[in-house]
């Protein structure tokens, strides 16, 4: 875990949600697979080469991060109005995650805390509800900013303004916590809030020690 800018006193979380609020390797290639999976159906490709050109393509590309798959995709020719449908179609949370009752107790204790809770993801706000519906955390997050809603992958997209808007909070009091720097941290910074750098969800599960003295109102 690393903090950047993290305001002394906190008003409000700004989660993504994949490989933050759960870490599961098959969850993450079912992802990947079923995205690849229609793309080469509607190219008429085979798979595994046409994957082989992308991966290639997106390493190429990389600078801080790698392109997103829904970016790396319209390259070739498929629209990110295309990635939002596959994924919401094929991306099956349910047959991967179950509640995590640490998890739910940790975010739970932020929010006591007098903490709000919004989240960002790069698949369709449909999947990141189910994806949160199925840590059972559903009730504890106010918003969901999606692919859907801003049509374009973090870094690149407006996101955190939209996120910002939704919580209705200055951005000063905010704190956006991801896995990724460049596509989670970074932009979050841009914009006057804090973040926080984690490995994977226990990371999260360290946040009410860790920020303690930076939730409660003064």
């Amino acid at each position: 875990m690393e903090a950047f800018s993290v305001p002394e006193r906190i008003r409000f979380w700004c989660f993504d949600i994949d490989n933050t609020l759960y870490t599961h390797a098959d969850y993450a290639r079912h992802q990947y697979d079923v995205l690849y999976s229609a793309l080469a159906r509607w190219l008429e490709r085979e798979e595994d080469p046409l994957r082989e050109e992308i991966e290639n393509w997106r390493s190429t590309q990389a600078r801080e991060s790698k392109p997103s798959l829904g970016t790396a995709f319209t390259h070739w020719g498929a629209d990110i109005a295309m990635s939002v449908a596959w994924r919401s179609r094929f991306i099956r949370p349910e047959d991967y995650l179950t509640p995590d009752h640490r998890l739910n107790e940790s975010i739970g204790y932020l929010i006591s805390a007098g903490t709000r809770a919004i989240a960002v993801t790069n698949n369709p706000s449909d999947i990141g509800w189910r994806t949160l519906n199925c840590l059972g955390i559903e009730e504890l997050i106010e918003d969901v900013v999606g692919l859907d809603h801003s049509m374009a992958s973090k870094p690149d997209s407006d996101h955190f303004d939209r996120a910002l808007d939704s919580i209705g909070e200055p951005a000063r009091f905010g704190v956006s916590v991801g896995d990724r720097f460049a596509i989670d941290i970074k932009p979050a910074l841009e914009r006057g809030m804090g973040g926080i750098l984690v490995d994977g969800v226990e990371d999260v599960y360290r946040l009410p020690d860790s920020m303690a003295a930076r939730l409660a109102a003064p």
